[in-house]
């Protein structure tokens, strides 16, 4: 999967910022995801019995992300065929 990000992230950003860019775009994700330590967290709590949802519940929510991940990309922008920014 990050394989793809290389190729598709630099084409976005004009030449002056295509490594700020990117970068950006790497980082910017870990940043989203590091609430995930919190709900590991919480789902940790559901397993010992003391959290706030079936683990049924917890799991189902999480694999909502899985959609995103479906959806985000048909709104990205297609880049064959146009020149890159410069």
């Amino acid at each position: 999967m990050h394989a793809g990000y290389a190729i598709y992230f630099p084409e976005l950003f004009p030449t002056r910022l295509r490594g700020t860019g990117a970068g950006f775009c790497f980082n910017f994700g870990r940043i989203i995801a590091a609430p995930i330590l919190v709900i590991r967290g919480l789902l940790r709590k559901v397993e010992t019995g003391g959290g706030l949802m079936s683990m049924e519940d917890a799991a189902s929510i999480l694999c909502l992300l899985f959609v995103l991940g479906i959806i985000i990309p048909l709104f990205a922008t297609e880049t064959k065929g146009k020149d890159l920014p410069t």
